[in-house]
């Protein structure tokens, strides 16, 4: 009788204490990982069970480690500013214009950029990516070559918001690099601006509604100057190209002093004093130039390319352009 309830009692310590065997565990990095977790008030066995439901996929690191493309602006832009996009833009504006006017009014962000980072992110939610996102962290962070750190701080982020109910671990779908949403939000982007921008007791960002806010949240935290330009269209006319344009976007020089070395605005007036960057994009027919505000380093914000940011400029003009 005593072997039987011996055996009995192990098996209910089982079932109330299970072990969560994962992918990563033995990994170098997991043993720092889990303490992280224990300091930031995580319990062990909470963790070991969203890890548990990580698997390894070599098709993550496949992506992450591809080169990267070396195309042009006139390259760029065919992936972004065609009337397909356009078309779709439209469509989502028309669906969605009662959110997008609400948070341009609250945040003071533009419709058009709005759009425009959900055209370039998503094609406006068509293509929000299909892996599981806390794999696609754990893969970056456990097995990747470069960035650790900054994955596995985000896969931590993500386990936490999952144990607090806010997003689910297990069932998360979003990119390769573990963005997931309409605005392609980071977990801890997440944590930081998401918002219930429709009222309804969650923040769900592949909700456009919710994303729409967020992103406007997201952008005006990150220091948008409302009713400020983005960037104006300009011709040079000097002798040294190399003088004008910006090694950082995030260190803005004077108009005058671009001025002085042959920019020029092509179409709309400028201030001497306005503070902005020149930067230098090659079109088929050769290199075109702009003046950039510090909207446009927000932009930049979401991608550090200066392509990015133009193409999200553009799209977004362009989509409100046709829709009026």
């Amino acid at each position: 009788m005593q072997q039987l309830l011996t055996i009995a009692l192990l098996g209910l310590l089982a079932w109330a204490s299970p072990t969560w065997a994962n992918d990563f565990a033995q990994q170098p990095q997991y043993a720092a990982f889990k303490q992280k977790a224990l300091m930031q008030g995580l319990q062990g066995e909470r963790l070991d069970y969203w890890m548990a439901h990580c698997t390894r996929n070599d098709n993550v690191l496949k992506l992450f480690n591809k080169p990267g493309e070396s195309a042009e602006w006139h390259q760029y832009k065919q992936n972004f500013l065609t009337p397909t996009r356009y078309s779709k833009g439209r469509a989502f504006a028309d669906k969605h214009m009662a959110a997008l006017q609400l948070a341009e009014q609250t945040y003071q962000i533009p419709t058009a950029i709005l759009l425009g980072i959900l055209g370039v992110e998503t094609a406006f939610g068509a293509n929000m990516g299909e892996f599981n996102v806390a794999s696609a962290l754990a893969n970056l962070a456990f097995r990747g070559a470069r960035r650790n750190d900054f994955f596995s701080n985000e896969l931590l982020t993500l386990i936490i918001l999952s144990e607090q109910g806010k997003l689910n671990a297990r069932t998360l779908k979003g990119s390769f690099a573990g963005a997931f949403g309409y605005g392609q939000f980071m977990p801890s982007s997440y944590a930081k601006y998401a918002v219930d921008f429709n009222n309804d007791g969650t923040v769900d960002l592949n909700n456009a509604t919710d994303a729409i806010g967020s992103i406007a949240n997201y952008m005006q935290a990150n220091g948008w100057q409302a009713g400020q330009p983005i960037a104006i269209e300009a011709q040079f006319v000097g002798t040294d190209p190399e003088q004008i344009i910006c090694n950082s976007i995030d260190q803005p020089t004077t108009a005058i002093s671009l001025y002085q070395k042959g920019l020029q605005p092509k179409y709309d007036a400028i201030y001497a004093e306005d503070p902005v960057c020149g930067i230098r994009l090659f079109d088929k027919t050769g290199p075109i130039y702009f003046f950039t505000y510090p909207n446009f380093r927000v932009i930049t914000l979401y991608n550090r390319s200066r392509m990015y940011a133009t193409a999200v400029w553009q799209l977004g003009a362009n989509v409100v352009k046709q829709a009026n």
